[in-house]
């Protein structure tokens, strides 16, 4: 891996706190710069996705990332490693979901819809591209308030109820 859990939460949190203070990383992350597209895809396809979303969503909001802070500086990696970061995401979201994994029993689809926050953050909306499928992915999102974490939530909060009006209206 080129990073790992606990270096690429601090790509995220320092290079954003970098970038508001109108500064950058001193230098280039070099694992990530060695990245081929080859790579980028091994990394990939070795992913939970289907078991933990959110974890591979992370891991893919990291990439695209680090590798934006290293193009701001010039540095632009190993050819085709970007492009193989988009294609393998635009070829594997589901056409139903919109999402990359699945849903579970336990859970519905929110780790599935907190990992396409996550990759499609680092990646899709950090560049300026449309998601796709974002009509699926507008679906899928309304759909998870039935997940265990809300039907928790309204068990143990009297003010929450199922003819409580949804965050979105």
């Amino acid at each position: 891996m080129p990073f790992s859990d606990d270096t690429g939460y601090h790509f995220l949190c320092v290079g954003h706190a970098l970038d508001l203070l109108g500064s950058v990383f001193p230098h280039p992350f070099v694992g990530v710069v060695a990245l081929t597209a080859g790579d980028v895809i091994g990394y990939l396809e070795g992913l939970p996705w289907q078991e933990n979303p959110w974890y591979s969503g992370d891991w893919v909001d990291t990439l695209g990332t680090a590798i934006m802070w290293n193009r701001q500086q010039g540095v632009r990696g190993q050819p085709g490693a970007l492009e193989a970061l988009f294609g393998w995401l635009l070829a594997h979201a589901d056409p139903r979901t919109g999402l990359w994994g699945k849903g579970s029993p336990a859970d519905g689809l929110m780790p599935a819809v907190n990992g396409f926050y996550r990759a499609s953050r680092g990646t899709f909306a950090q560049y300026g591209l449309p998601v796709p499928y974002p009509e699926r992915v507008i679906d899928s999102v309304l759909r998870t308030p039935g997940t265990r974490a809300t039907r928790s939530a309204t068990a143990r909060s009297p003010a929450i109820s199922s003819t409580s009006p949804t965050p979105c209206g």
